[in-house]
């Protein structure tokens, strides 16, 4: 079968697993599938995207293993190209029926939005109402009195200077660089920070998250449509767009680096 050839061509090049995953930056436990034949570990994009990378590491042909790849995959009797129109009919389902969710959704945030605006200024007005209904003459009284009892005390004159001694200052506490995210899309994220373990994860839509690190992030999206990146309080703007898997590295500047995964 096809998928041992990688292994047989791993072991020939004298690489181990872990080799393999530090240079594609593809989770071990996925290479380790993939070897075995088990591709239920990942959606058939991201198989697809990582059996390619992992060819190309190996210097096999990444076309024919994708071949074979849906080959393998495809329902006794499917072929390949109905399977490709089978999976380009689903997506677009998905998107029409994520797009009903978010039309109903949509005016929730107005209303709570109006609610709490309304709050707002009832809270005003009551504060304001209140400030004028205190009697002036009542405030200057109390002022008068506050000079006439407060005692007067006079320091005698000793001729020296006295100098306060300096206070320590707090240090100064590290500074972190902060990357925070919003999915509006289901998309798959692995993310490296400084020279942390990479960590991997599926994302809902309307996933938040927030990260820091002291120096870069190196962080691979699978679905860059689908996701908002800020840095710190900077829009990074449009990262990619979907299909089309990106590798960005971000320091405290911005994005340093981009790169993308074509198919």
């Amino acid at each position: 079968m096809f998928y041992e050839k990688l292994k047989e061509k791993r072991e020939q090049l004298g690489l181990t697993i872990e080799q393999i995953s530090d240079k594609t930056k593809i989770n071990k436990k996925f290479l380790e599938a993939f070897e075995k034949g088990d591709f239920s570990v990942l959606p058939r994009t991201y198989a697809r995207l990582f059996l390619r990378s992992y060819a190309v590491e190996l210097g096999l042909d990444p076309s024919w293993i994708l071949d074979e790849y849906e080959k393998f995959v495809a329902e006794p009797g499917e072929t390949v190209q109905q399977k490709k129109q089978k999976e380009t009919s689903d997506h677009h389902d998905q998107e029409k029926t994520h797009k009903k969710h978010s039309q109903k959704k949509a005016d929730l945030p107005t209303i709570i939005i109006m609610i709490l605006m309304l709050i707002f200024i009832i809270t005003v007005l009551k504060q304001v109402i209140k400030e004028r209904k205190q009697p002036v003459a009542s405030i200057k009284t109390q002022q008068i009195q506050s000079h006439r009892t407060s005692p007067t005390t006079t320091l005698p004159d000793t001729g020296k200077v006295e100098r306060s001694a300096p206070q320590p200052q707090p240090p100064v506490s590290e500074k972190f660089i902060t990357l925070r995210m919003i999915t509006t899309d289901t998309c798959w994220i692995k993310l490296t920070r400084d020279n942390e373990e990479p960590g991997d994860t599926i994302f809902l839509p309307g996933a938040k998250r927030i990260w820091k690190a002291k120096e870069k992030f190196d962080i691979i999206i699978g679905k860059p449509a689908g996701i908002r990146l800020f840095l710190g309080n900077k829009d990074l703007g449009q990262v990619g767009i979907n299909g089309i898997p990106v590798r960005l590295v971000i320091t405290r500047e911005g994005i340093i680096k981009k790169q993308t995964f074509r198919k």
